[in-house]
Parts: C-alpha cells; sequence; structure tokens
C-alpha cells in the first residue's frame, strides 16, 4: 500500500473512536477527503504555486532533512553551497515560538527547532560535513544584542520549564518579559531557553556571570554555529566547508516570505533547490512554497552579490 494512503487511513483512524456507527465514519470519511482535496487548491495567491499549510515547525523539519539529505551526498567532489536568511531578532534564534497564557506572550522553542540547530551545529564538523558551504545572511540582531545573556548546560540543550525554574538567576541578569511569563504560566513540560539582559557591562561580573553557566548570547550564536564570518580582508574560499556568515542589513526576498533555505547544486550538474516559508496575511495562511528555476537563479545571484560585496 502506498505509504501516503496508509498514513492518511492512519489519521483518519485516530480521529474516530473504535467503535463508531457507520453514519459517523461517513461524516469522519467525508470531512478527511475534502480536506486533502482542498490542500491541493490552496494557491499562492501572488505566483498561483500551489502552498502547502504548515506552521513554521513542520517549516524547520523540512529544512532539517533536506539538510540531513545534503550531508548523505558523498559521491560529489563538488561543494553544495547553502543559503539561508536570518532576519529574526536573536531571542528567537533561541526561542522560536510564542504562546499566550493568561493574555501573556510566553516564550518557547520547539523540539523540531532544536533537532534542526543541532543540524546546523553538525556542518561545523569537518569529519561530518564532507562537501557543503554554508552561508548564513544575518539581516537582524543577531549580531548586535552583546548585553543579552543566554544560560548554557553542560550538553547546550533546551531546558523544559520545570527545570528552568529551579534555575537561580542572578541578581545581574533580568529575564526578558516573555522569558518571565513561560516561567510564571507555562506548562512545565514547554521547552526555553533562559534568555536575558544583562544589568551591568562591569567585565568582572559578566565573566563571574559565565562561572553560573550564563555566556553572552551574541558570542554563543557566532561561535556554536559558524566556523568564520565571511569578509573583504578574511575572505572564504568558494570550495570552503563549513558554516559562514555575514550581515548585510539591505537584503529582502520578499513581503511574504518569512525564512528560506536554498540549495545550489550546479557545481555538479545537479540542479538546484529551494523552498520558502510564506505568510500570507490577506488569508491569514502560512505554508511552504517551493521556488521555481527563475526564482532560484535570482536569487543566487542576489546572494553572490551580497557575498561578494562585503567589507
Amino acid at each position: 500500500m502506498d505509504k501516503a494512503v496508509a498514513k492518511i487511513i492512519e489519521i483518519w483512524c485516530h480521529l474516530v473512536e473504535d467503535e463508531v456507527n457507520q453514519r459517523e465514519a461517513v461524516l469522519a470519511a467525508s470531512a478527511m477527503r475534502t480536506y486533502i482535496e482542498g490542500l491541493a487548491c490552496i494557491k499562492d495567491t501572488r505566483t498561483n504555486r500551489i502552498l502547502l499549510p504548515a506552521c513554521f515547525d513542520i517549516y524547520a523539519s523540512c529544512v532539517e532533512s533536506i539538510l540531513n539529505e545534503c550531508l548523505n551526498f558523498v559521491d560529489t567532489e563538488k561543494t553544495i553551497k547553502i543559503t539561508t536568511l536570518l532576519s529574526k531578532p536573536l531571542k528567537q534564534w533561541y526561542n522560536i515560538s510564542t504562546e499566550l497564557r493568561n493574555d501573556r506572550a510566553c516564550a518557547l522553542t520547539r523540539q523540531t527547532w532544536e533537532e534542526y540547530k543541532l543540524g546546523i551545529a553538525r556542518l561545523k564538523d569537518m569529519q561530518t560535513n564532507r562537501n557543503i558551504q554554508m552561508r548564513r545572511i544575518i539581516t537582524g540582531d543577531a549580531l548586535k544584542s552583546d548585553n543579552q545573556m543566554l544560560y548554557i548546560t553542560d550538553h547546550q540543550a533546551a531546558l523544559t520549564v520545570d527545570q528552568a525554574r529551579a534555575v537561580k538567576i542572578p541578581d545581574d541578569v533580568k529575564l526578558l518579559p516573555e522569558v518571565k511569563n513561560s516561567l510564571q504560566f507555562g506548562n512545565g513540560d514547554w521547552l526555553i531557553h533562559l534568555v536575558g539582559l544583562a544589568n551591568t557591562s562591569d567585565e568582572t561580573k559578566i565573566k563571574a556571570l559565565r562561572t553560573e553557566g550564563w555566556v553572552v548570547a551574541s558570542e554563543h550564536f557566532r561561535n556554536s554555529y559558524h566556523n568564520q564570518q565571511h569578509t573583504a580582508s578574511d575572505s572564504i574560499s568558494p570550495i570552503g566547508k563549513g558554516i559562514f556568515y555575514i550581515h548585510q542589513e539591505k537584503v529582502t526576498i520578499g513581503k511574504r516570505y518569512e525564512d528560506l533555505f536554498l540549495v545550489d547544486m550546479k557545481a555538479s550538474n545537479d540542479g538546484a533547490f529551494g523552498i520558502v516559508f510564506e505568510k500570507d496575511y490577506p488569508r491569514e495562511l502560512s505554508g511552504i512554497l517551493f521556488l521555481d528555476d527563475v526564482e532560484i537563479d535570482a536569487y543566487v545571484k542576489m546572494f553572490d552579490d551580497h557575498w561578494n560585496s562585503v567589507e
């Protein structure tokens, strides 16, 4: 049986009780059939291409799976170039999501997002990464938030909210409001990174915070998820392996696109592939859109121009 059909049947079985009468089954089947048919009819209003309804969690999972497949392409000696864009604030790199509790915004992260970040970190390892150069173009504040502090355990993993509640917050750190709200109102099994602002600029006190597990978040972001910054004076070879970044303020991928993941395999004549996470605000709909060849070529040229014009 086709795996997709089997999965649909599995989902349908979970939606109805074990003991269900015939008419209930007919109604459930009708709803499922209409839902599945409707998915194929949802089009992007700008390009008229199929938009796959999804939340950012699903998009991150898709990107992680693409990344893992690229790591498995060990038969090519040519460099695979991956380009991605970070426009989100640094605090959202660590806590990607927000939930409302008691009318308060609460920060949290997701397991899918944490797995994606682990996949990114694997590219730093030259034993794991044989043929990939990832270029990250940062347009947000990720390199500027020097007063943001991050609590890190030995394993550098996210904490559950229950675990985070047991962490003693130093006097020199003030938790971000949305993080504080999570500790007060969030579910105990939520995943979270403790992020706050340093109440001091005294280097001695900042060093003391490190002994308690707190690090400067921007330093952690640069060092844990990148091999090096690409600059004019310290440029990266076109065939260099690893994760590299530049900071460019004036980069845009369109008002609707919130994230982009582009894989260029043209050096080995294997084409290119790209997906974006889109927010279609008029319809209050988000989803994944596959880029066509024209868009991919345009983005490759734009990103190459930015990459090659750094100071």
